[in-house]
C-alpha cells in the first residue's frame, strides 16, 4: 500500500511511519550484528523492547515482515486487520 492509498482510507500524515532494514551499520546496545548467509538461519527471535516480549520466527514463516504481519492480523482479527489495509 502506497501512500496515497493511505490517504483516500483517511489515514493522517502523523499516524504514517516507515522502516527500513539494511545489512551492517552500527546497532545500540550490547549485540553486535551477526554476519551470515541467510539460507543457512532457521531460526530467530525477535524482542520487541515496548512490551518485553519475544517472539521466536522460523525459516517455515517465510519472511520475518510476513511473519509480523500474520501475528498482527490474528491478534486484531481479520475484520480489524482488513480496516487497516
Amino acid at each position: 500500500m502506497n501512500i496515497s492509498e493511505l490517504e483516500e482510507k483517511g489515514v493522517t500524515e502523523d499516524k504514517v511511519f516507515f522502516e527500513s532494514f539494511s545489512k551492517g551499520g552500527t546497532t545500540k546496545g550490547d549485540t553486535k550484528p551477526v554476519a551470515s548467509n541467510s539460507s543457512e538461519i532457521d531460526s530467530a527471535e525477535i524482542v520487541c523492547t515496548a512490551s518485553g516480549k519475544t517472539l521466536t520466527w522460523q525459516k517455515g514463516n517465510g519472511t520475518i515482515l510476513d511473519f509480523i504481519v500474520i501475528l498482527i492480523r490474528n491478534y486484531l482479527g481479520k475484520a480489524k486487520f482488513n480496516k487497516l489495509r
